[in-house]
């Protein structure tokens, strides 16, 4: 083989081997782009607290009143439920109520809408403060 031949022979190597790993890498990308179609982006989980004004077991749906962290103003969300929307201090939609105070993780669905990842029913502390039955059997009204 002449000195030529095996320049030719190698530039002709480096040029396929060049083409193998552009081929390859516009490959890759192209499954990765694929991918990323697929299986949409983890959405950002917003947090929001206020008073249930209204529940419609039928759509799946809460209406919750709330003040407005910019503005100040009193406004309400809409924010559907689902079979993975978990709940605490309640068991599920049906035991939410108008006037419950509750606080909701959610996301906004591609299609705009609210979804709850989780809903904590906030729940009335008892104070525990009650006077004692004896006390009030032997409370006297003095007069001067």
């Amino acid at each position: 083989m002449s000195g030529i031949s095996k320049k030719l022979l190698f530039v002709g190597c480096v040029f396929a081997a060049s083409v193998l790993f552009v081929s390859l890498a516009i490959c890759e990308e192209q499954q990765e782009a694929a991918k990323s179609e697929e299986s949409p982006q983890e959405q950002a989980t917003e947090w929001i607290w206020g008073e249930v004004s209204s529940v419609d077991n039928q759509n799946n749906q809460i209406k919750l009143k709330y003040t407005d962290e910019e503005s100040l103003e009193e406004k309400e969300i809409t924010i559907g439920v689902d079979s993975e929307t978990t709940y605490e201090d309640a068991q599920s939609l049906l035991d939410i109520k108008p006037t419950d105070n509750i606080s909701v993780d959610y996301v906004v669905t591609t299609e705009g809408a609210n979804l709850a990842k989780k809903i904590a029913v906030e729940k009335a502390q008892e104070t525990g403060l009650s006077l004692p039955e004896a006390d009030l059997n032997n409370t006297q009204a003095t007069y001067p």
